[in-house]
């Protein structure tokens, strides 16, 4: 049988170094969040040194997997290519 992935899911308003924070406050060995507001706006830029900390930190933790949440305003079946 293999591992068990016990995660939840978190918040990314401390950015990518407050997702690891707050997976080792709850125990986490994987998450889900969203790269933005789930109810619309624009996902934020993060500097390739706050990816590089995510990764190489997340690979010594042993954590994964990462699910990233879909926004609540997507809408796959809507007829305006927009909206998909």
């Amino acid at each position: 049988m293999g591992s068990l992935n016990i995660g939840a899911h978190l918040s990314i308003s401390g950015g990518l170094k407050g997702l690891l924070r707050e997976a080792e406050e709850t125990g986490s060995s994987c998450f889900q969040f969203f790269m933005r507001n789930p109810r619309g706006g624009k996902a934020k830029d993060y500097p390739e040194s706050d990816i590089e900390h995510f990764r190489k930190t997340a690979e010594e933790r042993k954590l994964g997997p990462f699910l990233v949440h879909a926004p609540y305003t997507m809408n796959p079946a809507a007829k305006k290519p927009e909206l998909r």
